[in-house]
């Protein structure tokens, strides 16, 4: 999940057996020095069962995780959640604060859920990171995701039954959409939501994953496939500048091909970049630079070449 002050935060999923369908979920403090366990609790001692998906450290110097919820007999893995948690924690895995925004109450007002975490035209949210600027407020950035129904695991399944096998396929996928910011109060109040719109991505999926929750499924596009369009979070040291960065795919008719997009937060204000990397180039990679600014480093195959540029972020 991350690390604070010399503690590394990890989740844990303990299974009962290989059919265990409502696994208990843990936090491990595991030392940064010798990788001794200093810790173990559970995540179903506050008001809520809660599930990080990771962890930021803000301005006030303190380890917040952050991730869904669920009631206190909810099943992660087919249940839907109630909203986002917010946990201060510290170095002995003590709560130190709980927050929770709901999808009903606080989130559905700016983003237009409805009351089980989807949201209109963008699906369920992963949470990818939070930063806090100057002025205290607190910015999570998000990126959607959604089921639907897999044509081609449709139909290998149905070849793969007429056969009287298994084809190993999914008959759903998963469908990468759009970036989404939350603005917070410091308190972690929800203030306004802006869903920026890019192209979607295809995932397809194994067998069974159409019985598991979309939201226990958002993992697996993080950190199984890793195929969410989300590069990096950028920031200056003083908090008055970020930029959000992130790949995306553009079909128009002026230019066909990827991008890399950013958006950019500076004098209190929120604006949008791209950057076209389809270039006679044999690949070309988008690396973090100052803030501001990017290192893009083109390689040509032919010519057994690299090339490096910077280019600025609006």
């Amino acid at each position: 999940l991350g690390t604070y002050k010399n503690v590394v935060y990890v989740e844990m999923l303990k299974f009962s057996s290989r059919f265990d369908r409502n696994p208990e979920s843990y936090i491990l403090g595991l030392s940064l020095e010798n990788g001794k366990l200093l810790f173990q609790k559970s995540t179903n001692e506050g008001k809520y069962h809660f599930y990080p998906i990771s962890m930021s450290i803000l301005k006030d110097g303190k380890a917040y995780l952050y991730g869904e919820y669920f009631d206190k007999d909810g099943n992660v893995m087919k249940d839907k959640s109630k909203g986002f948690a917010f946990v201060g924690i510290d170095e002995t895995g003590k709560t130190v604060s709980e927050k929770y925004s709901s999808w009903e109450l606080d989130l559905g007002k700016h983003l237009g859920t409805n009351g089980n975490g989807k949201i209109d035209n963008f699906g369920y949210m992963f949470l990818h990171n939070m930063i806090q600027t100057e002025d205290g407020s607190i910015y999570a950035i998000g990126e959607g995701y959604k089921k639907a129904a897999s044509g081609l695991g449709i139909a290998t399944t149905i070849l793969a039954g007429a056969a009287g096998g298994s084809s190993g396929i999914s008959t759903v996928k998963l469908k990468v959409t759009d970036m989404l910011i939350i603005k917070f109060q410091p308190d972690f109040t929800v203030k306004e939501a802006t869903i920026y719109e890019k192209s979607g991505n295809d995932i397809q999926l194994t067998s069974g994953s159409e019985f598991v929750s979309t939201q226990m499924l958002g993992k697996q596009i993080k950190y199984g496939y890793g195929a969410f369009d989300y590069a990096y979070t950028q920031m200056n040291k003083d908090g008055s500048s970020f930029s959000v960065c992130y790949s995306n795919y553009e079909r128009g008719k002026d230019y066909k091909g990827a991008t890399f997009n950013s958006i950019t937060y500076n004098d209190g204000k929120l604006t949008q970049d791209k950057i076209q990397t389809k270039s006679d180039a044999t690949k070309s990679i988008v690396l973090p630079a100052r803030q501001g600014q990017v290192l893009i480093m083109d390689y040509y195959k032919k010519d057994k070449k690299v090339d490096l540029h910077f280019e600025k972020l609006n």
